[in-house]
């Protein structure tokens, strides 16, 4: 599983850095690649509960399993959100 984290995390950079671009092709591309790799790093948020017909039961990844999977995006991410931030 850890290689999953390690050859994930320089392509959920490259999406969020994408989001910036003046191009709306680029900006596209990256909502579609963000999405994907968000279900590929977090999973499904729903699952058919066992036992219930028709309900689903919400399963969620948190913070520190989502970092400990995926430690160089913490940085990242509180740089980009200090980025933004100073762009208001």
């Amino acid at each position: 599983m850890m290689w999953r984290a390690l050859s994930t995390s320089p392509w959920v950079q490259v999406s969020i850095r994408a989001f910036s671009s003046p191009h709306w092709e680029v900006r596209n591309a990256a909502t579609l690649s963000f999405a994907s790799l968000l279900t590929k790093v977090c999973g499904y948020m729903n699952a058919a509960a066992p036992g219930r017909s028709g309900g689903a039961v919400r399963r969620a990844v948190t913070g520190d399993q989502f970092f400990h999977r995926f430690p160089r995006l913490h940085p990242f991410l509180l740089a980009e959100v200090g980025r933004c931030s100073l762009n208001r």
